[in-house]
C-alpha cells in the first residue's frame, strides 16, 4: 500500500512538472489576425505626430519588423510621421541627396517635415535656396517646420536690441514679406527661436505689430516704426501661454479662391 502511494505521488509530481508543448500557431501568425484588427493595430503603432513641437517620430522602426507590416502600413506611417531634417552646415545642395534619393512614390506620402537649423550661418540666401529646392521637390507637405536651434542665433533673437540687428531684421523680413507661396506646402511653422522677450517677438514676427529700424536726422540717431509689408501667405501668431519660447508664427497657404494680403491692398487701391 505504501509502495503504491509512493508511486502515485511520484507520478503526480512528474505530471505537474512535465514539459509543456509549444503554443500551436500557424506561421506567419500576423496573417491570422483579421485585417480589420490589423488596421486598428497600425493606428496605434503610427499615431499622429505634433510637428509644431519639432520632435520627430521613431515609429518608422516598426516597419522593419516584417514584410507584412511594411507592405500594409508604410503608407500610413509615412503620412503620419514627422521627419526630422537637421542642417548643421549650409551645404551646396541642402536637400539632395538625403531625401530626394527616395522613390517619388514614397516622397509623395511625406506630409510633415521639421528642419532643425543648427548652423551659425543663417543668411537669407541660404533660406532662399532651401525653400526654392523645396518648392520644386516632389514633396507635398501639410506642414513644414523651421526651428532655429543654433545658440549663436538664439542669443541674437533674445538680445535686448536684437530687432535692430541687420541680420535679424533680414531674417524676419524674408519670413514675413519675401517668402513666396509654395504650391506643395500647405503650412509653414516658425517656432520662437528661444526668445524670452515679448517685445522682440512682436517687433520681428507679429504681423500686426510694427518693426523698428535705426534712422537719423541732422546727426541724431532715432528709432523709426515701420509697418510690415506682408507677403502672400496668411500669417497667424499662436501663443501657448505666456512663455514666449512656446509661441510660433504660422504661414498658411491661402485657400482656393481666397484673397491674399497683397491682393486685398490692390483691391483697396482700386476702389479708393
Amino acid at each position: 500500500m505504501d509502495l503504491a502511494l509512493g508511486y502515485a505521488i511520484i507520478g503526480i509530481s512528474m505530471w505537474k512538472h512535465r514539459p509543456k508543448p509549444p503554443i500551436a500557431i500557424d506561421e506567419p501568425y500576423l496573417l491570422n489576425i483579421p485585417p480589420e484588427v490589423r488596421v486598428i493595430v497600425y493606428d496605434f503603432l503610427f499615431p499622429e505626430d505634433a510637428p509644431a513641437t519639432g520632435i520627430p517620430s521613431r515609429s518608422l522602426r516598426t516597419l522593419l519588423s516584417c514584410r507584412l507590416i511594411y507592405h500594409e502600413a508604410h503608407k500610413l506611417a509615412f503620412i503620419r510621421t514627422n521627419f526630422l531634417f537637421p542642417i548643421n552646415r549650409p551645404a551646396p545642395l541642402l536637400l539632395s541627396p538625403r531625401y530626394l534619393i527616395l522613390p517619388v512614390l514614397k516622397l509623395n506620402l511625406v506630409r510633415h517635415v521639421t528642419i532643425i537649423w543648427n548652423h551659425h550661418d543663417l543668411e537669407v540666401k541660404h533660406l532662399h535656396r532651401l525653400f526654392h529646392e523645396l518648392s520644386f521637390s516632389p514633396l507635398h507637405l501639410t506642414q513644414l517646420t523651421l526651428a532655429v536651434q543654433c545658440p549663436h542665433w538664439q542669443a541674437k533673437f533674445n538680445y535686448q536690441y536684437g530687432p535692430l540687428l541687420s541680420s535679424v531684421q533680414e531674417f524676419a523680413s524674408y519670413i514675413l514679406e519675401q517668402l513666396p507661396l509654395m504650391d506643395n506646402v500647405r503650412e509653414i511653422v516658425f517656432p520662437s527661436p528661444g526668445m524670452e522677450r515679448k517685445s522682440n517677438f512682436d517687433h520681428l514676427f507679429n504681423p500686426d505689430k510694427p518693426s523698428f529700424a535705426m534712422g537719423g536726422r541732422q546727426g541724431y540717431w532715432s528709432y523709426e516704426r515701420q509697418e510690415k509689408k506682408l507677403g502672400e501667405w496668411k500669417y497667424t501668431v499662436v501663443k501657448e501661454g505666456k512663455d514666449v519660447r512656446r509661441w510660433r508664427l504660422e504661414l498658411t497657404h491661402p485657400e482656393p479662391g481666397g484673397t491674399s494680403p497683397s491682393q486685398e491692398a490692390e483691391a483697396g487701391e482700386q476702389h479708393g
